[in-house]
């Protein structure tokens, strides 16, 4: 596998996502379905599955026709991001994640769990005229509080992605 690189070029295309089953009301949802030559229950079989059992993957639904899967999958549930690569530190206290977003883009999570606190910060291509990360952290002063920090500056394990 090749070793990511940073990228701080604004991307090039801007595209909006594809359509997507969670991006419709329970009227609509049953309405693709039924475009899609299928009963207009099965939107609720696929709610089910998206929405309670937190499952985009057709595949294993087992209480869904084998043949109808790939058609759920390629018209209602296209993906929108993907995991490029993840690494834990600080033994297993920290996670960082790299996505690529549908139109190319990446985005950077990095978790990291400690007893007095938690802290997630997101930090992507898109958004102010810098790049740009948002943090969250459960405890502390900046309880529930996000705050822009410059990409550049940020030195949470950045050296090992």
């Amino acid at each position: 596998m090749s070793e990511p690189t940073l990228v701080f070029e604004e991307p090039k295309q801007r595209k909006k996502p594809p359509s997507h089953f969670a991006d419709f009301t329970p009227e609509e949802r049953r309405a693709k379905v039924e475009e899609l030559g299928l009963p207009g229950y099965r939107a609720n079989q696929i709610s089910t599955h998206y929405f309670i059992h937190y499952d985009d993957d057709p595949e294993s639904w087992s209480d869904f026709p084998a043949a109808a899967r790939t058609l759920v999958r390629e018209n209602l549930l296209p993906p929108l991001i993907t995991l490029v690569r993840s690494i834990t530190c600080d033994e297993g206290m920290t996670r960082k994640d790299l996505w690529r977003l549908h139109d190319g883009v990446l985005v950077e999570s990095v978790l990291m769990r400690y007893p007095e606190r938690t802290t997630v910060c997101i930090s992507s291509q898109a958004g102010w005229n810098e790049l740009s990360i948002l943090c969250h952290r459960t405890s502390g002063p900046h309880q529930k509080s996000f705050c822009r920090r410059n990409y550049r500056t940020d030195s949470c394990c950045r050296s090992s992605m």
